[in-house]
């Protein structure tokens, strides 16, 4: 019998309870987590944990009390082993040119979702310093959300930024629209990376979050995760 325990990182001190993985491409829940829980001594670091996985390349999608919070891509062999997420090794998800229905039927209502072609299921690929992500190339980091109770797109800014353990860091502020998506509104939030926002950034792993912010006191982050920035080699 083979354990596999899939390593990710969010917030820490959350009450991440299940999860359940996807082959690729598939709407139908391969596997569902016999556990998920927090490493005793790694702040911010969950493992859900398997039993049995056949080895392919999986979507894994983690929940707190039925409600989808984030998501990873692994690679599983049948071992028992602690395996890592792509995002932090390496492997470009931008190649697997996933569609917006795919991202929207996979993740569902009510829940933070991706639609850029530089991010997928909340999971961000390698971010290149010095490049630019900009909305005119279709490079933008775009989420779709609910609407925020309280409050009114037109009266909300959003910023995403990211700080590695050395202090480096980038903090960007984006758009706030209303989209209708499969008859319903949601909020899109864009943003803008241009190369001088990385440029002078140390290639290494950062932790990086979505905010919405209102027109007074309400800063409320939607979404968190990592990337790892690697150096561009013909800048």
């Amino acid at each position: 019998m083979a354990t596999q325990t899939l390593n990710f990182g969010y917030e820490t001190d959350q009450a991440v309870d299940s999860a359940e993985l996807f082959t690729l491409g598939s709407d139908t829940i391969a596997y569902t987590a016999d556990s998920v829980s927090e490493f005793t001594n790694r702040d911010g670091r969950y493992g859900a944990v398997f039993t049995d996985v056949a080895a392919n390349d999986y979507l894994l999608i983690y929940y707190i009390s039925g409600t989808a919070v984030g998501s990873e891509y692994y690679s599983l062999t049948l071992i028992t082993n602690e395996f890592r997420p792509w995002s932090e090794q390496n492997v470009n998800v931008e190649a697997l040119q996933l569609s917006v229905a795919e991202i929207l039927t996979k993740l569902g209502s009510g829940t933070v979702q991706t639609v850029s072609p530089v991010t997928a299921f909340g999971v961000i690929g390698n971010i290149v310093i010095g490049d630019d992500y900009l909305a005119a190339n279709d490079r933008a980091f775009e989420w779709i959300i609910d609407p925020v109770t309280g409050l009114a797109f037109g009266d909300c800014t959003c910023q995403f930024g990211g700080k590695s353990t050395s202090t480096d860091s980038w903090n960007v502020t984006g758009t706030v629209s209303e989209v209708t998506i499969s008859s319903e509104t949601k909020w899109k939030l864009s943003f803008d990376l241009v190369s001088a926002d990385t440029s002078a950034l140390v290639a290494t792993l950062y932790n990086w979050s979505v905010e919405i912010r209102g027109p007074s006191t309400n800063n409320i982050t939607k979404v968190t995760g990592q990337v790892r920035l690697v150096p561009s080699y013909t800048q």
